[in-house]
């Protein structure tokens, strides 16, 4: 929380979620920012030092030694006092409901269908729609047929389970905001990517 107070570092991580491949040497982020890389480099060592970025090796052509990259851990980080095991809690509703197998899949896509129209209910389009969604975290992006939530609101509890509960539950979502712009959707997981997002073919019915 300490690490994230400080503005600079808050908009080095949004820089590293929307970079491909998400990484950046001192000399990037002191271009991007417009800082001297002492500083650059005290701000991604303490949002290292937080778990917030892992440090590697970048091999840049020229001799000498390799340029120090920071890429986002992708490690939630969970904070309440005393603690709590939210994410026990997903694994084990992900657990029971994909034990139901078909059944309890379609079920987890109708519920998150039903959450989606009451998000949805009081806008005026689509586009509208998923910046609300933006609020859950997931920053999503439509481009023609297809949706990217550039970073999955429930990748912890996906990652829990093996069963695809949560891509379902998203899904439905996603098919509850698109509902109120015609003709109506249907929306299907197509899994994650290597940057902790997630994205969805959307076809009309």
């Amino acid at each position: 929380m300490k690490a994230l107070a400080e503005p600079t570092r808050r908009r080095v991580m949004e820089s590293l979620h929307r970079k491909s491949p998400s990484e950046m040497t001192v000399d990037d982020a002191a271009r991007e920012f417009g800082l001297d890389r002492t500083t650059a480099f005290d701000h991604l060592e303490s949002l290292r030092a937080a778990g917030l970025l892992i440090a590697g090796e970048r091999r840049t052509g020229w001799r000498g030694r390799p340029a120090r990259t920071y890429r986002p851990s992708r490690t939630a980080q969970d904070f309440s006092v005393p603690a709590r095991q939210h994410r026990l809690l997903a694994t084990i509703l992900g657990e029971a409901i994909g034990e139901s197998g078909p059944t309890g899949l379609a079920a987890a896509h109708e519920f998150g269908r039903r959450v989606g129209a009451r998000i949805a209910a009081d806008t005026v389009s689509s586009t509208v729609a998923l910046e609300l969604l933006d609020e859950l975290g997931g920053d999503y992006e439509a481009t023609g047929k297809s949706i990217r939530s550039g970073n999955c609101i429930f990748r912890e509890a996906c990652q829990a389970t093996p069963h695809p509960v949560a891509c379902h539950a998203q899904a439905g979502l996603l098919e509850g905001v698109l509902a109120f712009q015609a003709p109506l959707s249907r929306v299907t997981p197509e899994g994650t990517d290597d940057r902790g997002g997630c994205s969805y073919h959307v076809e009309a019915i």
